[in-house]
Protein backbone atom coordinates (compact mmCIF):
# COMPACT_ATOMS: atom_id res chain seq x y z
CA UNK A 1 0.00 0.00 0.00
CA UNK A 2 1.36 3.43 -0.92
CA UNK A 3 2.02 6.12 1.66
CA UNK A 4 -0.30 9.10 0.87
CA UNK A 5 2.15 11.50 2.54
CA UNK A 6 4.84 10.65 -0.04
CA UNK A 7 4.54 12.01 -3.57
CA UNK A 8 4.35 9.48 -6.39
CA UNK A 9 7.85 8.74 -7.64
CA UNK A 10 6.86 8.16 -11.25
CA UNK A 11 5.28 10.51 -13.77
CA UNK A 12 3.94 9.25 -17.10
CA UNK A 13 3.19 10.98 -20.38
CA UNK A 14 2.02 9.83 -23.81
CA UNK A 15 3.20 11.60 -26.95
CA UNK A 16 1.51 10.47 -30.18
CA UNK A 17 3.41 11.27 -33.38
CA UNK A 18 1.52 12.52 -35.27
CA UNK A 19 -1.64 13.29 -33.31
CA UNK A 20 -3.61 13.60 -36.53
CA UNK A 21 -3.16 11.26 -39.47
CA UNK A 22 -4.92 9.62 -42.38
CA UNK A 23 -5.77 5.93 -42.67
CA UNK A 24 -2.98 5.29 -45.18
CA UNK A 25 -0.46 6.95 -42.82
CA UNK A 26 -1.07 4.68 -39.82
CA UNK A 27 2.07 2.64 -40.52
CA UNK A 28 4.25 5.68 -39.70
CA UNK A 29 2.52 6.38 -36.38
CA UNK A 30 4.83 6.43 -33.33
CA UNK A 31 3.81 6.41 -29.68
CA UNK A 32 6.28 7.77 -27.15
CA UNK A 33 5.88 6.59 -23.56
CA UNK A 34 7.68 9.08 -21.33
CA UNK A 35 8.67 8.12 -17.78
CA UNK A 36 10.04 10.68 -15.32
CA UNK A 37 11.41 9.85 -11.88
CA UNK A 38 10.01 12.45 -9.45
CA UNK A 39 11.22 10.58 -6.38
CA UNK A 40 14.45 10.53 -4.39
CA UNK A 41 15.52 6.98 -5.29
CA UNK A 42 16.35 5.27 -8.61
CA UNK A 43 13.39 3.45 -10.22
CA UNK A 44 12.85 0.81 -12.89
CA UNK A 45 11.46 2.61 -15.99
CA UNK A 46 10.43 -0.59 -17.81
CA UNK A 47 6.63 -0.03 -17.52
CA UNK A 48 5.97 -3.69 -16.72
CA UNK A 49 2.26 -3.92 -16.03
CA UNK A 50 1.37 -0.64 -17.76
CA UNK A 51 -2.03 -0.46 -19.45
CA UNK A 52 -3.05 1.57 -22.47
CA UNK A 53 -6.74 2.27 -22.83
CA UNK A 54 -8.22 3.50 -26.07
CA UNK A 55 -11.63 5.11 -25.78
CA UNK A 56 -11.99 3.49 -22.35
CA UNK A 57 -11.07 -0.06 -23.45
CA UNK A 58 -7.78 -1.78 -22.60
CA UNK A 59 -5.66 -2.36 -25.70
CA UNK A 60 -4.86 -6.05 -26.04
CA UNK A 61 -2.38 -5.27 -28.81
CA UNK A 62 -0.44 -2.90 -26.52
CA UNK A 63 -0.41 -5.47 -23.71
CA UNK A 64 1.04 -8.09 -26.08
CA UNK A 65 3.63 -5.67 -27.46
CA UNK A 66 4.69 -4.63 -23.96
CA UNK A 67 4.96 -8.20 -22.68
CA UNK A 68 6.95 -9.31 -25.73
CA UNK A 69 9.31 -6.33 -25.74
CA UNK A 70 13.00 -6.60 -24.98
CA UNK A 71 14.01 -4.48 -22.01
CA UNK A 72 17.24 -3.83 -20.18
CA UNK A 73 16.25 -4.83 -16.65
CA UNK A 74 19.51 -3.46 -15.21
CA UNK A 75 18.64 0.09 -16.28
CA UNK A 76 17.61 2.44 -13.48
CA UNK A 77 16.15 5.92 -13.82
CA UNK A 78 17.83 8.31 -11.39
CA UNK A 79 15.92 11.09 -9.60
CA UNK A 80 14.80 13.84 -12.01
CA UNK A 81 15.73 11.74 -15.05
CA UNK A 82 13.35 11.07 -17.93
CA UNK A 83 13.30 8.11 -20.30
CA UNK A 84 11.34 7.89 -23.54
CA UNK A 85 10.34 4.55 -25.03
CA UNK A 86 9.13 4.83 -28.63
CA UNK A 87 6.71 2.23 -29.94
CA UNK A 88 6.58 2.06 -33.76
CA UNK A 89 4.25 0.12 -36.05
CA UNK A 90 1.21 0.25 -33.77
CA UNK A 91 -1.05 2.55 -35.79
CA UNK A 92 -2.85 -0.11 -37.80
CA UNK A 93 -3.67 -2.17 -34.72
CA UNK A 94 -4.60 0.71 -32.43
CA UNK A 95 -6.70 2.60 -34.98
CA UNK A 96 -8.68 0.17 -37.15
CA UNK A 97 -10.98 2.81 -38.69
CA UNK A 98 -11.28 6.59 -39.03
CA UNK A 99 -12.29 8.47 -35.90
CA UNK A 100 -11.15 10.14 -32.71
CA UNK A 101 -9.25 7.98 -30.25
CA UNK A 102 -8.56 8.96 -26.64
CA UNK A 103 -5.45 7.22 -25.31
CA UNK A 104 -4.63 6.89 -21.63
CA UNK A 105 -1.59 5.19 -20.11
CA UNK A 106 -1.66 3.91 -16.54
CA UNK A 107 0.74 2.06 -14.29
CA UNK A 108 -0.62 1.12 -10.90
CA UNK A 109 -2.08 4.27 -9.35
CA UNK A 110 -0.34 6.61 -11.82
CA UNK A 111 -2.13 7.74 -14.99
CA UNK A 112 -0.76 9.93 -17.76
CA UNK A 113 -2.92 12.77 -19.04
CA UNK A 114 -5.17 11.50 -21.83
CA UNK A 115 -4.24 12.39 -25.40
CA UNK A 116 -6.40 12.54 -28.52
CA UNK A 117 -5.41 10.94 -31.83
CA UNK A 118 -7.56 11.80 -34.85
CA UNK A 119 -7.57 9.39 -37.79
CA UNK A 120 -9.10 10.72 -40.98
CA UNK A 121 -10.23 8.69 -43.95
CA UNK A 122 -8.46 10.81 -46.61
Amino acid sequence: MSDPSRPTAIELALVPRPAELRMHERRRFLLDLVVTNRGDEPIDPSLDGARLSINGEDSVYFALALSNGIRDRSRRLLPSQTATNTWPNMGRSLFPRPGDYTLELSLGEVTAPAVLVRVRRW
